[in-house]
């Protein structure tokens, strides 16, 4: 009977050995986050954090997990003719950060802000956390539970003293009978301690970084290009098409056949003329800019087109 109370007590000591030991495990587990960026009307860009890139192409959204909750330094660089650019310093908290970019093409700029969280992908993302915790700290736990049940039964089952009694006493420098199987693994019933581990290599000197230049800039795409024209024919007068034509063309980078394109939108040859004059300077190929000669019904319009760009 006193036995078997020993053997609860010991049991109940192991088990509140590794509830703690399980508490402290899961403590250590270092937080994460992750952080989602998206553009307000589907403009593309690229985005370095602490001068490293992280998209190799330029998107209007990009996802970058596995971060650890510190303060960063975040580069923006907009997918235009100026690659209008924005620096800010952001302050990242565990979980995920969700971030809009907004740019404004008639004043060149970039407004960064925080964007609403949506709670169901910030769950799923915590929850996920969560279970790779508790999946490390099940595997620890076994580990413990094992070799402790692997220390308990070679100290208890295999102790001279204990289990050869009176025979062996007097001979402290033999082994005990019945343990010649072991092969020297155990001394007297108790086994060898082990050498103290070797001391962990220095580290490395982290290596010096260089971030990549600025990727070189593309002209419009074709879906972007149809949303522009779209939002030319919407205007009903011919000074709000101007307008419209003038921003779109300051923001994207238009090659001079989408130039001629834009131009046949409108009605009339000075409105034309003056939208013309206006896109050279954000055309992307303007060496073949003779090509717009086209677009005017009378050769005086040429001739004026013509006269500013020399005038250049």
């Amino acid at each position: 009977m006193h036995s078997d109370q020993k053997v609860i007590k010991m049991k109940r000591i192991i088990l509140a050995a590794l509830c703690f030991i399980s508490v402290m495990f899961s403590v250590a587990q270092p937080p994460q986050t992750a952080i989602s960026i998206q553009s307000e009307r589907h403009e593309r860009f690229w985005l370095y954090i602490d001068n490293e890139l992280q998209n190799e192409r330029s998107d209007e959204a990009v996802i970058v997990k596995n971060l650890a909750p510190s303060n960063y330094n975040f580069t923006i660089v907009m997918d235009n003719r100026q690659q209008t650019t924005l620096n800010t310093p952001v302050r990242l908290h565990t979980g995920v950060n969700y971030f809009e970019v907004a740019y404004r093409p008639g004043e060149n700029n970039i407004m960064f802000r925080s964007a609403d969280k949506d709670a169901e992908a910030a769950g799923a993302a915590i929850n996920a956390f969560g279970n790779m915790v508790g999946q490390m700290n099940a595997q620890y736990e076994a580990d413990v539970h094992h070799q402790h049940h692997g220390n308990q039964h070679h100290g208890n089952q295999h102790h001279g003293d204990k289990h050869h009694g009176a025979p062996n006493q007097g001979a402290p420098n033999h082994a005990p009978q019945g343990h010649g199987s072991h092969g020297g693994n155990h001394y007297n019933g108790h086994a060898p301690v082990p050498p103290p581990p070797a001391p962990a290599p220095a580290p490395a000197p982290a290596p010096v970084v260089t971030p990549p230049p600025a990727p070189a800039p593309m002209p419009c795409n074709e879906r972007d290009f149809m949303e522009i024209k779209q939002l030319i024919r919407s205007e009903t007068f011919e000074d709000s098409k101007l307008t419209v034509a003038k921003q779109a063309t300051a923001a994207e980078l238009l090659t001079v056949d989408q130039l001629a394109e834009i131009a046949a939108l409108f009605t009339f040859e000075d409105t034309k003329l003056e939208y013309l004059k206006y896109a050279y300077d954000y055309c992307f190929d303007p060496n073949k800019y003779y090509k717009l000669n086209k677009v005017f019904t009378y050769s005086s319009s040429v001739d004026e087109l013509n006269d500013y760009i020399r005038g250049r």
